[in-house]
């Protein structure tokens, strides 16, 4: 499901300016969910997007592995950047872990 809110002259639609996507998996950790969503970088020859990521929902109920709890097992966050016209990219990832209480950037 996308949600296209931007627009440009002449009444055309861009389907690159802004897109929301949602999505949600279940996996032997329980529910996971995630939305993620494009952004405006304000350049032309630039696009970005934003992930945010729940995994490990009501795991014990859901999960098959032993190891689940019913609470939020991690985040993560990432943000993907591109240059369109050098083709280079970038990406920034977050990532926290409650049962371990330990966490990433890279």
């Amino acid at each position: 499901m996308c949600v296209c809110l931007g627009r440009r002259a002449a009444g055309y639609v861009d389907p690159l300016v802004v897109y929301t996507l949602p999505g949600a998996g279940i996996t032997n950790n329980g529910l996971n969910a995630k939305s993620g969503k494009t952004y405006n970088t304000g350049n032309d020859d630039t696009m970005a997007i934003a992930v945010f990521e729940i995994r490990g929902i009501i795991s014990d109920t859901l999960g098959w592995d032993s190891k689940g709890t019913d609470s939020v097992g991690r985040i993560w966050l990432r943000n993907f950047g591109v240059d369109l016209t050098y083709g280079r990219g970038s990406q920034l990832d977050i990532d926290y872990n409650f049962h371990t209480e330990e966490g990433r950037v890279s």
